[in-house]
């Protein structure tokens, strides 16, 4: 049994895709990252805050082929202060999407400091959900050491591909290597609870 429970990670995104959301302030890259992720044009990309309002999602296919699992990655609405009635709704959305998130990207404006209505969140966010530092080609506007924040990955707009591929090194290797072929998985989450039921009782 404890054979089976092993890959009780993998077990959960082979079950149903997890949600893997890009979330943040407005203006800071998100969607131009989305988009380039899924090499579609699907979110809206222009300058100014607010663009993004309704989540925006795509299925990703990750892993070394043969072992690739399925993903989906969503593109939310800016997290900011003093947003006007339309925005907070979509950022309301946005808080919802972060919640029920597999896994979160915080996607960061190297030059601007996350506004009050980010930072409380970001600074407790879980230990497993990554930090992305965009725009490092531009000044710093801010030191994230100082306000506890230690990004995962730096990031600006001449080295998308190699960001990407990074990242999504950083998803997989948190689940650990994938069952190999052949390998018994109990894809249900109602098998997984009984057999670490059948676990706890026989410990």
């Amino acid at each position: 049994m404890e054979a089976i429970t092993k890959w009780n990670a993998w077990a959960e995104v082979l079950e149903q895709p997890p949600s893997i959301v890009l979330a943040g302030p407005p203006n800071v890259g998100k969607s131009t990252l989305f988009n380039r992720w899924n090499q579609a044009a699907l979110a809206t990309i222009q300058d100014g805050h607010g663009t993004t309002r309704d989540a925006v999602e795509v299925v990703l296919r990750l892993g070394a082929k043969g072992e690739e699992a399925l993903f989906t990655l969503t593109d939310t609405a800016g997290l900011g202060d003093a947003m006007r009635a339309l925005d907070q709704k979509a950022m309301q959305f946005a808080w919802e999407q972060i919640d029920a998130a597999w896994k979160v990207i915080w996607v960061l404006d190297a030059s601007e400091k996350p506004s009050e209505a980010v930072l409380p969140r970001l600074q407790n966010r879980r230990s497993e959900d990554l930090v992305l530092l965009n725009r490092m080609d531009l000044n710093p506007g801010w030191v994230p050491s100082s306000l506890g924040i230690a990004p995962d990955f730096h990031g600006d707009q001449n080295q998308a591909s190699t960001l990407i591929a990074e990242l999504e090194a950083k998803l997989l290797q948190q689940l650990g290597a994938p069952p190999p072929p052949g390998t018994l998985v109990a894809v249900r989450k109602a098998q997984r609870e009984a057999l670490e039921d059948l676990l706890h009782g026989l410990g």
